[in-house]
């Protein structure tokens, strides 16, 4: 009987044990809690409360992807304004000038039409400017290409504008058979010496030529009109003699014309 009481007695050991198992668990549990408020830290803490300094970092510019215009000018097109090649005839160019006139057109061409006179119209299509071979320049075949070619500083006679004949005679291209070549347009007649000097220097400018020579197959000729009541000269070049011209003599230097 004594042995059972003993056995029913709480032993004193058991509950040293179990102290210290509790408080290990405890300094476990907070041990973790410790290492969780670390790890928060470390990527700023929670929101709303920032435990790094801040830096301003300098913004990196996007780089937006460029967009096409909804429509492409064309190159080159018909008298329709439909795609052509720019080969086909009486065909038209795109050009940039300041204003869709022709005399501005050539101009943004390089071309001088107080010098050069080439046989061109302009006009709008789709809000674009091209230059479109004449009614002339048409019947000689002439396109867009020549056109361009204006630009190069090339001769294109095909566009190029010449007579036929004298005063009377039919402008035709000068790629087809000729005998004087315009240099200039019609301008008014204040005096004949001053018109005459006038036609001689820009003869001269205009073929690369002394123009002196006595065996020159090019002369200088001025063509006279009355235009609106005022009377007006143009200057030409033309051949000496009764041979026919087949291009243009713009910058012909010494070659012999053709």
């Amino acid at each position: 009987m004594t042995q059972r009481a003993e056995a029913a007695k709480p032993r004193w050991w058991l509950r040293i044990v179990s102290g210290c198992v509790i408080f290990s668990a405890l300094v476990g549990l907070l041990a973790n809690l410790s290492t969780i408020a670390s790890f928060l830290q470390s990527f700023g803490g929670p929101p709303g409360i920032s435990s790094v300094e801040s830096v301003v970092a300098t913004p990196v510019p996007s780089l937006s992807p460029v967009s096409p215009p909804a429509t492409a000018l064309r190159q080159c097109v018909d008298k329709g304004g439909r795609d052509s090649p720019c080969t086909a005839s009486a065909s038209g160019s795109r050009v940039e000038p300041m204003t869709c006139e022709t005399d501005a057109a050539l101009r943004s061409l390089g071309v001088d039409p107080e010098m050069r006179q080439v046989d061109v119209i302009s006009a709008i299509v789709s809000g674009a400017c091209y230059l479109f071979p004449g009614p002339v320049a048409a019947l000689s075949g002439a396109t867009a290409l020549d056109i361009q070619q204006l630009a190069e500083g090339a001769t294109v006679s095909t566009l190029s504008l010449c007579r036929m004949g004298g005063a009377g005679g039919n402008e035709v291209a000068c790629s087809q058979a000729h005998s004087m070549e315009y240099v200039g347009p019609w301008r008014e007649l204040s005096g004949e010496a001053a018109a005459d000097a006038e036609c001689l220097r820009a003869a001269k400018t205009y073929t690369g030529r002394s123009l002196g020579e006595p065996s020159e197959p090019l002369k200088v000729q001025r063509l006279a009109a009355v235009n609106g009541g005022v009377d007006a000269f143009r200057c030409v070049v033309a051949t000496a003699d009764t041979q026919l011209l087949h291009e243009s003599v713009w910058q012909i230097g010494g070659r012999q014309p053709r």
